[in-house]
């Protein structure tokens, strides 16, 4: 099967809410794609169909504007003769940090830190471009063949500049379980501290094999193999106060590297820090 005359379908590779998502080969780019499909449904209303359709619009400008290493890439939007979109998406090859997560088992440290700094590294090239994921979760960091790990999915992030019309009166889309406090009950503009909250959850996750939710107790408690520096980069990172967390990606990802090095120096700082 070919669609719209452009992408060769291979085989399917997930499931989404209104549709498969397929691996695809560009026919004129000669590259595999991922294309998530938006299904017309008939049997949901036009007001949700219109939502859905601006869904798959928002991650398409949203992530065609730039690329990086870390963040999945849009490469376009396709309509077929249904009235059907196709979204084409960069091709990962390896599954998602989900599917790595098991209950009661956490990731081996260092993997975890990787994973970690890398989408440290999406937040800050994001916001720099004044987007706000909204959305960060073990679902949405697809993890390639050679470990780096890369930030998906932006069909609700917060784009500035749409943002700022709206922010009194729209409530904040996400996924409960992972959504900042500011997030869960306000409707102001959000910054990239509430990502970065969302990330502490799924670094907490990754290390514990448990949702900071269930208990909120510190990550040693649970696996004593944590470093006390990466322990307080956690707690940092949860703080329920934006003005308590890091301030930004970049602050974050600094002492991340500096527990991954093992720097001595670099670690105490990060716990004096913590406890002061």
């Amino acid at each position: 099967m070919v669609l719209v005359g452009k992408y060769r379908i291979d085989s399917v590779i997930g499931q989404g809410g209104f549709g498969k998502v397929y691996l695809g080969y560009d026919l004129d780019m000669g590259r595999y794609v991922a294309i998530k499909e938006l299904l017309r449904d008939a049997h949901i209303s036009p007001d949700e169909w219109q939502r859905y359709q601006e869904r798959f619009r928002r991650e398409t400008r949203t992530v065609g504007q730039f690329t990086h290493p870390n963040v999945v890439g849009a490469y376009a939007l396709e309509t077929d003769l249904d009235g059907s979109l196709y979204l084409v998406l960069e091709y990962v090859e390896g599954g998602s940090l989900k599917e790595l997560l098991q209950p009661g088992k956490p990731l081996d440290i260092e993997r975890a830190l990787r994973i970690a700094c890398d989408i440290c590294r999406a937040v800050e090239a994001i916001y720099q471009q004044d987007i706000v994921h909204r959305d960060i979760k073990p679902g949405n960091i697809l993890i390639s063949q050679d470990g780096t790990a890369k930030l998906t999915d932006f069909g609700v992030a917060q784009v500035g500049h749409e943002s700022l019309q709206t922010q009194y009166t729209i409530p904040h889309p996400g996924t409960p379980a992972y959504k900042s406090p500011e997030q869960a009950t306000s409707t102001g503009y959000l910054d990239q501290r509430s990502d970065l909250y969302s990330l502490g959850l799924v670094l907490y996750e990754m290390l514990t094999g448990r949702p900071y939710v269930r208990d909120r107790q510190p990550p040693r408690q649970h696996n004593p193999n944590v470093p006390p520096a990466l322990e307080a980069v956690v707690l940092k990172a949860l703080q329920q106060a934006p003005d308590d967390r890091y301030q930004t990606a970049a602050e974050m990802l600094r002492d991340l590297e500096r527990v991954q090095t093992e720097s001595v120096g670099g670690q105490l700082r990060i716990v004096l820090s913590r406890l002061s």
